[in-house]
This record gives C-alpha cells, sequence and structure tokens, in this order.
C-alpha cells in the first residue's frame, strides 16, 4: 500500500497561531497519509470533524516527511478504525502543556503517534505535530521538508 508519510501544515487562522505559540512549533497540523485505490488520502483529526478520510489534494500540505515505514493492509486498518472518533480539545491543550493526554478522543498528533506505533514504530513523545516530527527524526533520521505538492 506504500510509504508511511506525515503530512504538516501551518494554518493562518487564531487557531492555528495559537497552537503554534502554545506548543513553539512550525506546525499546527499533522495527518498520516495513505493511498487508496491510487489516490493519495490523509487520515486527520479535526476541530469540530474528529477523525477523518479526506483526500490529500483537498487541502495540500506545506511538509511531509517520510517515516521509512510501509503500511500493509493491516496497518492501514488499525488507522482506518478511528475514523469517526471525536476530537479531543483538551488533551490538544494537555499537550501544549506538556502535560499528557487523557484519551477522550484523539487530536491529530495523537493519531500521528498511533499510525507509527500501527506500523512498527513506537515513540516516546507528547503529542503535538512538532514533537512528532522531531520524534520520528530522531528515531528514523527523516526529517521534515517541504511538500512539493503545495501550490
Amino acid at each position: 500500500m506504500g510509504p508511511l508519510i506525515l503530512y504538516y501544515w501551518r494554518g493562518t487562522g487564531p487557531l492555528a497561531w495559537l497552537v503554534r505559540t502554545a506548543t513553539q512549533s512550525p506546525w499546527d497540523h499533522v495527518a498520516v497519509g495513505v493511498e487508496l485505490g491510487g489516490v493519495p488520502c490523509c487520515v486527520e483529526s479535526v476541530l469540530g470533524k474528529g477523525v477523518r478520510l479526506i483526500p490529500r489534494d483537498l487541502d495540500p500540505p506545506d511538509a511531509s516527511q517520510e517515516t521509512g515505514l510501509y503500511w500493509n493492509r493491516a496497518r492501514a486498518g488499525d488507522v482506518l478504525q478511528e475514523l469517526g472518533q471525536p476530537y479531543d480539545i483538551l488533551d490538544g491543550v494537555r499537550a501544549a502543556l506538556g502535560l499528557a493526554p487523557k484519551h477522550r478522543g484523539l487530536e491529530c498528533a495523537e493519531l500521528a503517534l498511533r499510525a507509527l506505533q500501527a506500523a512498527g514504530l513506537t515513540l516516546d513523545a507528547l503529542p503535538t505535530p512538532q514533537r512528532v516530527a522531531e520524534a520520528v527524526e530522531a528515531t528514523t533520521g527523516y526529517s521534515v521538508s517541504s511538500f512539493s505538492g503545495r501550490a
């Protein structure tokens, strides 16, 4: 099913700015890339929408990060079973404050960490986009780079 790639966004709204400021990160959102039927998609957790699957080109990311990991049907199924789970704003706040999540739902970085774990990479990172990126780079050597598909 292809490589497991993480995608990162730098939003322009006030909530995006708040997330970046609170987490001291260039990124306010992370999603997991998966290809379904030849269509590049993102599995993401979004405030007000929860965990959803969207075509990647619907909202092209600002950056991407290879992981050195690859999807198979079972691994993708582990992540896709999260579809419909609620977004947990309180876990997002807890992560920004450096506190462990309570897991009442999923925020975007928690979802990314679960996807990495399903693919065989368990990271000890608090769930923020920046901490996920740093942990992946420290463990695999792959860093975040500008996304070439961005318009």
